[in-house]
């Protein structure tokens, strides 16, 4: 049984998911399986994931929290990363060091291992906003430990989806270790993306969130 599982929700996603898939195959840690969700696509997108060697599963969720709770049903590793396919991590050590962190003193008992993400127009963002000391809602900024997860799942709900399957994980009050280290690139208001669909802006995510 692989000791990392990551999972990639993607929809139409054949200009950016390469980038995306470039940065999980180069790692240095090797003990992890991948799977691609190619949901609902038109494109090239699940032929793209088979070349890099990625588990495909072809779905009509028309929604990735869907597709994230697919993922975890085909997947078996201790520990789960969610990624979304227009981003990447940012270095090869990623896993490595993340699962590395998984058996160090901070972070063996944690449910969950925190960590650090550059925003594109915003810069390195923590796990930890400055609006009332809240967990930045994300499922990509975190480790996740399976065992904890259990059979808590991602609800078919938009466009909070995200964000409820971060509520509900916290009402278990889960052990969280926080792991000061940018390992991620949020590809934020991307042409095309959701974030950019929903009109949002650097500067409006900056002062709701008070990212200092």
């Amino acid at each position: 049984m692989p000791k990392l599982s990551v999972i990639v929700p993607a929809h139409n996603e054949e200009k950016s998911i390469g980038k995306c898939l470039e940065s999980i195959y180069s790692q240095s840690f090797k003990d992890f399986e991948c799977v691609v969700i190619a949901d609902a696509c038109t494109d090239k997108t699940a032929e793209i994931a088979r070349s890099y060697g990625a588990k495909v599963i072809e779905a009509d969720f028309h929604n990735e929290c869907l597709g994230r709770n697919a993922g975890i049903e085909s997947t078996t590793g201790d520990w789960i990363l969610f990624i979304d396919a227009d981003d990447w991590y940012l270095h090869e050590f990623v896993f490595e060091q993340l699962m590395e962190r998984t058996q160090s003193w901070q972070g063996k008992d944690a449910d969950i291992i925190a960590y650090d993400m550059v925003w594109k127009h915003i810069g390195v963002v923590g796990p930890i906003s400055g609006r009332d000391n809240q967990y930045f809602p994300h499922c990509t900024n975190k480790l996740w430990r399976r065992a904890f997860i259990g059979n808590t799942r991602f609800l078919n709900v938009k466009p909070d989806g995200d964000a409820m399957f971060h509520k509900l994980i916290m009402e278990k009050k889960p052990k969280i270790d926080i792991y000061h280290i940018p390992v991620y690139y949020y590809n934020f208001l991307r042409e095309g993306s959701y974030s950019d669909v929903m009109h949002r802006t650097a500067e409006a995510a900056i002062r709701w969130w008070r990212i200092k």
